[in-house]
């Protein structure tokens, strides 16, 4: 499976997150940190907002969106920590 196939998760957990906002156009800004095994399997998934606040539910749900993430097509040669801003954005 394909890593943008993979970060479907991600924008389905933004749009049910915007269904239950009072304001229906949102931008969230925060940044993830992983740590990806040479297998590809993510062993951490943190996220934090770059600004403002972020719902808890809305944080799990992206950490575990990247927990179930794969990328062992990437073929490392050794673990990775990985760390990368993300804007969110609805129209």
């Amino acid at each position: 499976m394909s890593i943008k196939s993979q970060m479907s998760k991600m924008k389905a957990c933004f749009k049910n997150y915007i269904k239950f906002q009072e304001e229906s156009k949102q931008t969230l800004k925060v940044c993830h940190t992983l740590n990806i095994a040479k297998t590809g399997k993510v062993t951490y998934s943190k996220v934090t907002p770059i600004e403002g606040r972020i719902s808890s539910d809305l944080k799990m749900c992206l950490e575990q969106g990247f927990w179930v993430m794969n990328f062992e097509k990437l073929q490392l040669d050794e673990d990775l920590f990985v760390k990368f801003p993300l804007i969110y954005q609805s129209k």
